[in-house]
């Protein structure tokens, strides 16, 4: 196994945070603005 490096990391931070970003998309586009929430986006 190869040690940790950061900078590969950091490549792949897209990928990683996608998936929360889709469920919270989600999550507001199943009623929260219709219950009078906030508006929040998540974009990176």
């Amino acid at each position: 196994m190869s040690d940790w490096n950061p900078e590969k990391y950091l490549l792949f931070k897209k990928q990683r945070t996608q998936p929360a970003i889709d469920l919270a998309n989600r999550v507001r586009d199943c009623g929260y603005h219709q219950r009078g929430g906030g508006e929040f986006q998540m974009e990176f």
